[in-house]
């Protein structure tokens, strides 16, 4: 077995920790919660900006130059980025129903039979989700241990984001059971990512919506409340990243 595809389960194993430890991490650890989301969000944007989006640029070539139905329909090396704001915009809406639900109905009974219906949904979109990072463990854009490292830190970090979010959204209904399901997720979609292949267009694509993806659940829980984040911690998380980046 390739070193890389080693690596590439074992990381899948640490990504599926991240949800089930991170409250107990946070809990028991000396920083203040705002500040690791901050250092955590911006470690997550500076992987996009400079590790991903060059990574499907130049996946774009392959997109265009393709033969096979996605080829035709990317028929311009723009058109790839049509799915970089895709995930944006998909994640975007999801969290405006998440934060509407909050404030958008009457009566308790009502209220808590809305929120229920909300969190499958929110836990159900981010299932997917997982399981595509969890897939494109075995599918990286550039081969290679190290590369397999960035991609697995940043999204550990990433995971402290959405478990934050999920938490303070649902709280003991994330807790009890929604933290298992996106560990299971990540888990099963690694698990078809080994025993499956994929040609270089849908790779690419794939790529795009989750940059898009990564880029909004990172920002969205800084950009709302600007008192609760902490400029310098995203400062030196997406300064020190993109250092460690650029001297690999």
């Amino acid at each position: 077995m390739e070193a890389a595809t080693v690596a590439a389960i074992a990381f899948a194993f640490v990504l599926a920790g991240a949800h089930v430890f991170a409250g107990r991490l946070r809990a028991f650890g000396r920083l203040p919660h705002d500040l690791t989301v901050s250092f955590a969000g911006g470690v997550s944007v500076s992987y996009v900006f400079v590790l991903l989006l060059p990574e499907v640029n130049r996946a774009v070539l392959d997109v265009v130059e393709s033969t096979d139905a996605i080829g035709r329909f990317f028929s311009r090396d723009v058109h790839v980025y049509v799915v970089v704001l895709t995930g944006f915009t998909a994640f975007y809406g999801i969290h405006a129903l998440v934060t509407h639900s909050r404030h958008g109905t009457d009566g308790a009974e009502d209220a808590e039979d809305a929120l229920d219906t909300v969190f499958w949904a929110h836990l159900l979109s981010f299932t997917g989700y997982n399981g595509l990072i969890g897939y494109l463990l075995f599918h990286q854009e550039e081969s290679g241990v190290l590369n397999l490292f960035f991609y697995a830190a940043a999204i550990v970090l990433h995971f402290v984001i959405i478990d934050a979010g999920f938490r303070r959204h649902h709280g003991s209904a994330y807790h009890r059971i929604g933290r298992w399901i996106l560990a299971a997720a990540v888990l099963v979609g690694a698990g078809i990512g080994v025993l499956t292949s994929i040609a270089a267009a849908p790779l690419a694509v794939l790529f795009a919506f989750l940059a898009g993806s990564v880029v909004f659940n990172s920002i969205k829980e800084e950009l709302p409340s600007p008192a609760g984040s902490r400029f310098a911690a995203f400062l030196l998380g997406a300064g020190g990243y993109t250092a460690l980046l650029l001297m690999a």
